[in-house]
């Protein structure tokens, strides 16, 4: 996976282009992503991060990235809106 792009305003982006990036969180802290995903750092240990937590719709799995690859996109018509 690439990382393009970076967490925050999409300045400088096209629209539609990738974006990611490493935001500084800790504990308790949260990174929305488009408007239904949220991402909770659960803990931290030796100043990484050991656990997240995800809310996101039931319509769609959340896998770690080595799984998903295995498996496969089994959701692909599955979008998150993102607001503009």
């Amino acid at each position: 996976m690439a990382h393009v792009g970076s967490v925050g305003a999409p300045g400088g982006q096209p629209p539609g282009a990738p974006r990611s990036g490493i935001p500084s969180r800790k504990k308790g802290e949260a990174v929305v992503v488009g408007n239904r995903i949220t991402v909770t750092i659960l803990e931290v240990q030796a100043g990484r991060v050991k656990k997240l937590g995800f809310t996101a719709p039931a319509e769609g799995p959340i896998h770690r990235e080595e799984v998903f690859e295995h498996i496969g996109d089994a959701w692909p018509d599955l979008e998150v809106p993102v607001p503009q």
